[in-house]
């Protein structure tokens, strides 16, 4: 008789999976929402500063007053193209053959962005709701 095969368990390499796409998702966040915000600046810029005492100060708080509002309209694309690029660099760098190979399936693969991903959701839940 053949000895069991133990369960393949590596907390560190789903620390990493999801460390590298939490840090894709926070750079892909702050980017688009710096150029949405610039962009939504300019169009708004000539009605912000026609108001009467207005000055380069009121377009930093109208800037500072959306800041909430585009970071939660840019939080779910952000999320997608997260897990869109650190799927590609890991098949790129064939990490993704690495780790099957090791005997981790695909499936389990993708269950560390799943999880941060649920709890981007929740936080992003929670966001709006307050």
């Amino acid at each position: 008789m053949q000895a069991a095969i133990p369960r393949f368990k590596i907390p560190v390499l789903f620390t990493y999976i999801a460390r590298t796409f939490l840090l894709r998702f926070l750079v892909l966040l702050i980017g688009l929402s710096v150029v949405l915000e610039s962009l939504d600046v300019l169009s708004q810029s000539s009605e912000i500063l026609a108001a009467d005492g207005a000055t380069s100060a009121s377009l930093w708080r109208f800037a500072a007053l959306r800041t909430p509002q585009m970071i939660s309209t840019v939080a779910s694309f952000a999320a997608l193209l997260a897990v869109i690029i650190t799927c590609s660099v890991y098949a790129q760098h064939s990490e993704v053959v690495v780790m099957q190979t090791a005997g981790l399936s695909s499936f389990r693969f993708v269950y560390p962005m799943m999880g941060t991903c649920a709890i981007i959701a929740l936080a992003h839940f929670i966001f709006n709701e307050s």
